[in-house]
């Protein structure tokens, strides 16, 4: 249905020309199940255009990338729905941002790998200070820092694009990731 469908316990969500669709069953039957794939298809074939990827997924690095775990954002709400960060939107997260979220293999363990793009340097920025400030505060100086699951969590930017990582099993590995991500920004 539409582009890069999912569906799990009733949610059903793609993507289809400049459309996001989310279809919600709060209880999850057969013929709920049913309902949703239907009211979903219906959909998708009323949006005559196909779409293109946003060009944001091409930065991601390749190298481990679980590409069915691509997804595409603008505001925090969709984020937490992926992984959660946090109950306020301290990444500054709104319309005119552009997000990208997805999951890479290591050794048997996810890891996860935030880019945003804002409009000016100035706004990643402030983005990035007050997502260090309150994520990972113990991170002040080095961008990286163990958290309470004993995972590693690092944040940079460059330009206008912050990045994050998520639950990597070493502090190696998530400066491997952010070093990947920020070539990739460089080509």
């Amino acid at each position: 249905i539409g582009r890069d469908s999912e569906y799990d316990r009733g949610l059903l969500f793609f993507w289809k020309g400049r459309f996001y669709i989310s279809i919600y069953a709060v209880r999850e039957t057969s013929s709920a199940k049913r309902a949703v794939l239907n009211i979903g298809g219906i959909i998708s074939r009323a949006i005559a255009v196909q779409g293109e990827k946003p060009k944001l997924i091409d930065y991601l690095p390749t190298h481990g990338l679980m590409e069915e775990s691509i997804r595409y954002f603008h505001n925090h709400l969709s984020l937490n729905l992926h992984y959660f960060v946090a109950d306020e939107n301290i990444l500054y997260l709104d319309d005119r941002t552009k997000a990208v979220l997805a999951r890479y293999q290591h050794k048997g363990a996810k890891t996860y790998l935030l880019l945003i793009q804002y409009q000016t340097p100035k706004k990643a920025k402030a983005a990035l200070r007050n997502f260090i400030r309150a994520y990972i505060p113990e991170a002040k100086r080095t961008g990286i820092a163990q958290v309470e699951n004993g995972r590693w969590s690092a944040a940079t930017v460059e330009h206008v694009f912050v990045i994050a990582v998520f639950d990597a099993s070493t502090m190696a590995h998530a400066g491997t990731i952010i070093k990947a991500a920020m070539e990739r920004l460089e080509t």
